[in-house]
């Protein structure tokens, strides 16, 4: 017996007219809607910090006043 596991899948609500041209997107590229979607969001809505940013130390000349 083989047991996949897959989280539980929610509906968002779209327009229909971005739904089609999400569809036809997919489609012409051999995407899944849902994943494309998802890879989306994480790009775009993530609110974790980078960790690729380069930190400056304060001048001893601005610390001293």
């Amino acid at each position: 017996m083989i047991l996949i596991y897959m989280e539980k899948l929610v509906d968002i609500k779209i327009r229909r007219e971005y739904r089609d041209i999400l569809k036809k997107y997919c489609k012409e590229n051999g995407l899944k809607m849902y994943a494309l979607v998802e890879q989306l969001i994480k790009k775009n809505c993530l609110l974790e910090k980078p960790n690729n940013v380069l930190r400056s130390q304060p001048s001893k000349k601005l610390l001293s006043g």
